[in-house]
């Protein structure tokens, strides 16, 4: 490890573990500009073993820094090269970013922080081998099924109220892929990845991933749409949110199944519709922006295919 690395270390730790820091409010911006410096270096190194050495000792010092009070609502916005997310509850912070490995592969760390009274901080291992745990309904923080994280969905399932998070993680030098994840929490409060709440024409499954190729750019957002609707012999407009992302087809019939090769078709989306407690995956639909009040042409209503069926 280079030696500035463990000189800026130990200088962030001394800081923050000052006697006086914990009698009065610690001063983030100096700690923050420590940190910055630091996870700056980790995308400097030269190998993966110096790259995943450096991500180690910055997500430790991270690690103390959110250990002081005050610390769950700080920004850190300087920081760059990490998903930095809060829950519009209040109820946890999630942080997460990655490094590329010489492989195309990418390793990925992530930090989990509770609110409240109590607060409390949980580190994030990547399981290295996503194949296998795909179909897990409950991953915990030391075989997370890592991603980068960028917009949280709170909904309620029964009574309990979960988050669900959209990510991107970097396959390989082929494809790439987005995530819908479902984070909740234990009884004793620790975080829980994946729940069986989204229905799709292959089953129930604990979490959704889109492999697409590797040139491709794929929409995965949470969007208010109107849909054509049927109801009778005519269509109903109907406003919702729901989770839209582009519908996926392979770049030639030949390549069915190897989803390196798929691609946005460019004008339908398939989506996720939520309906009493569950997730409904409804392919090809046809999203609409709100009428401007003007008279169109009706359009055929679609099948949106959702799974199960009602």
């Amino acid at each position: 490890m280079k030696k500035g690395v463990i000189l800026a270390l130990i200088a962030l730790l001394s800081i923050a573990f000052h006697p006086g820091l914990f009698s009065q409010q610690a001063d983030f911006r100096l700690l923050e500009d420590s940190l910055q410096r630091m996870s700056e270096r980790v995308w400097q190194q030269k190998d993966d073993a110096s790259m995943i050495a450096c991500s180690a000792d910055f997500s430790k010092a991270f690690q103390q820094v959110l250990a002081l009070p005050g610390s769950f609502d700080y920004p850190f916005d300087s920081i760059k090269g990490i998903g930095k997310l809060t829950s519009d509850d209040k109820r946890f912070r999630i942080f997460t970013w990655n490094i590329h490995e010489s492989s195309g592969r990418f390793s990925y760390f992530g930090i989990v922080m509770t609110g409240g009274p109590n607060p409390r901080i949980y580190v994030l291992s990547d399981s290295k081998n996503k194949p296998a745990i795909v179909k897990n309904q409950a991953l915990t923080p030391s075989d997370w099924y890592g991603a980068l994280y960028y917009k949280i969905i709170p909904c309620k399932i029964g009574k309990q109220t979960v988050y669900l998070l959209l990510g991107w993680d970097g396959i390989d030098n082929h494809s790439n892929s987005k995530l819908i994840e479902v984070l909740s929490f234990s009884p004793d409060g620790s975080p829980l990845f994946g729940m069986p709440v989204f229905h799709t024409a292959k089953g129930v499954v604990p979490r959704v991933v889109i492999e697409y190729a590797e040139d491709a750019s794929l929409v995965l957002r949470y969007d208010y749409q109107t849909l054509l609707v049927p109801k009778g012999k005519g269509v109903k407009r109907k406003q919702m949110w729901m989770i839209v992302t582009d519908h996926l087809v392979p770049l030639d019939a030949r390549f069915e199944g190897q989803y390196e090769y798929y691609v946005p078709v460019g004008n339908t989306y398939d989506a996720f519709i939520f309906r009493k407690g569950k997730w409904l995956f409804a392919e090809g639909v046809e999203a609409n922006n709100p009428p401007t009040g003007n008279k169109q042409e009706e359009r055929k209503p679609l099948n949106y295919n959702l799974f199960p069926p009602k």
